[in-house]
């Protein structure tokens, strides 16, 4: 759907409830609803002609934008017109390409002279800002800070420059080579999902970690099956990363996995779009911009729940020795290592339903067998503990064999709860 009428750089989330876009004609483009309707967003002029090339917004009520004539343009209330913008002219060397705001208290924006600017207090005008050359002249264009202790900047000649301290001044940055393909001038954007995965992309490799300051040999490099420069990538979790470029979104699950775990998707609507940026809040929803003003909004660059669904429901059968009655019995309790694909909140319960009454006029009578919960910061697996119920405990000291359901109610953060059921035998 058409949102504007110029070209759209970069675009953030900061949850299903804001996105924000930035144009080369000096505008930011808020909606607080994006699957709704283009009417749904809205034009306002915040940096009079000046191009605004990239924007990040931590949350609702913090929105940064950089752009050229080093203007760094900021909002506490995003969606509510032009004059809750304001402007600080930041960098009087070089245009301003790409900014990311870990939280209030960390910003930080990249120029085209290998310089880096950053802020504690991104809102507190220019002299809240703070200059460090941390890559000779060498052009920068894409950051990610997933936290406010590790920035992650790319740009050319494929050089990621990344720091454990951001403020700390250019002895606190560190230069890596990462891309030594040929196949472009540089890279074009990164997205890290948290310390243990960044992804940053070109002309149709990724290039992926589990330790983004580890150097050169920490950076693993994949050839994609993609004929399109990339520009964007966004990775909500580390089991979903999404990447944009021509009229395609590149996806994966297992993002470290290799050129088989990336599926190309081609945008169906008409104009072949340039998409140029994406930002992916959750799992359940992307966003990417375009060269003539589109925003693609839907759930097909990510992880549907249906496929949540699916995912769940193959780790729910307990497996091995300890998952035999007799153990269940003499431990009181079943561990399980679980992967749920993204943050969120899960309770897995175990239930026992007599197939028929015993007794005639009697009613069956469901049992808790055992339950337990977990919370996930991130798609990272950790143990489960189901814990029998004295009730549970008690039908399986007399049994020998025992179907159950096992029900699973996942809820990831900000989205509706999903619930999967399996049913497994247990044998003694």
């Amino acid at each position: 759907m058409q949102i504007d009428r110029t070209l759209l750089p970069s675009v953030s989330c900061a949850s299903a409830s804001l996105c924000v876009a930035v144009d080369y004609s000096g505008n930011v483009i808020t909606t607080t609803h994006p699957s709704g309707r283009a009417s749904a967003w809205h034009v306002a002029n915040v940096d009079g002609t000046e191009a605004l090339s990239g924007v990040s917004c931590p949350s609702v009520s913090l929105c940064v934008a950089v752009g050229n004539g080093g203007d760094v343009v900021t909002s506490t209330h995003p969606a509510s017109g032009a004059a809750a913008w304001a402007v600080a002219h930041v960098d009087s060397i070089e245009s301003l390409i790409g900014v990311s705001c870990a939280s209030r208290s960390l910003c930080v924006a990249v120029d085209r002279a290998g310089n880096i600017f950053t802020s504690t207090h991104p809102t507190g005008g220019a002299a809240a800002w703070h200059l460090a050359n941390v890559d000779g002249s060498n052009i920068l264009r894409g950051v990610s800070c997933p936290l406010v202790s590790l920035c992650v900047v790319v740009g050319n000649p494929g050089h990621v420059v990344a720091s454990t301290n951001p403020t700390g001044g250019p002895a606190a940055w560190h230069v890596a080579n990462v891309d030594k393909t040929g196949a472009s001038p540089g890279l074009a954007g990164v997205s890290c999902a948290s310390p243990s995965l960044c992804v940053a992309v070109d002309a149709g490799y990724v290039f992926t970690t589990t330790r983004p300051t580890g150097g050169d040999g920490a950076w693993m490099t994949t050839k994609l099956d993609h004929p399109n420069y990339l520009w964007g990538v966004s990775c909500p979790s580390t089991s979903l990363c999404v990447a944009v470029g021509g009229a395609n979104v590149v996806s994966s699950t297992h993002p470290t996995s290799g050129a088989s775990r990336w599926r190309t998707s081609g945008v169906g609507h008409s104009g072949a779009p340039g998409l140029l940026g994406v930002s992916c809040p959750s799992a359940s929803l992307c966003v990417a911009v375009d060269h003539v003003g589109n925003a693609v909004v839907g759930q097909d660059f990510a992880l549907s729940r249906t496929h949540v669904k699916r995912e769940l429901r193959k780790q729910l059968a307990p497996i091995g020795k300890s998952a035999r009655i007799g153990a269940l019995v003499n431990t009181g309790r079943y561990r399980l290592s679980l992967t749920p694909l993204t943050a969120g909140k899960m309770l897995v319960a175990w239930y026992y339903s007599p197939g028929r009454a015993p007794a005639p006029g009697a009613k069956s009578k469901t049992v808790l067998v055992a339950n337990g919960r977990q919370t996930f910061t991130e798609a990272e697996t950790a143990k489960l503990t189901r814990r029998l119920t004295t009730s549970g405990k008690r039908l399986l000291e007399h049994a020998n064999r025992l179907t159950l359901t096992a029900r699973c109610t996942f809820t990831a953060t900000r989205e509706r709860a999903i619930v999967v059921t399996k049913t497994f035998t247990l044998i003694r």
